[in-house]
């Protein structure tokens, strides 16, 4: 009866994790051993790649929260 309700909420949940290993990525970047790795340009580039992802699946996260929502009323 719920499986869908369920398998949204583990979408949500493997969502919310990618957006951890993101953020970790991020902060790696960020860190002095990130930036001794790459080139100022490239780590740039994929500072702004990954802000790009962090905000995809923050706005994916938000929508499917608010479907589980409705579906749960």
């Amino acid at each position: 009866e719920h499986a869908d309700e369920l398998e949204l909420e583990g979408l949500v949940n493997s969502t919310l994790e990618q957006l951890e290993r993101t953020r970790a990525y991020r902060k790696w970047l960020n860190s002095p051993d990130g930036a001794a790795d790459m080139s100022k340009d490239e780590r740039e580039a994929q500072l702004k790649e990954i802000k790009q992802a962090e905000l995809e699946y923050v706005q994916w996260v938000r929508e499917a929260k608010t479907e589980l929502r409705k579906v749960q009323r």
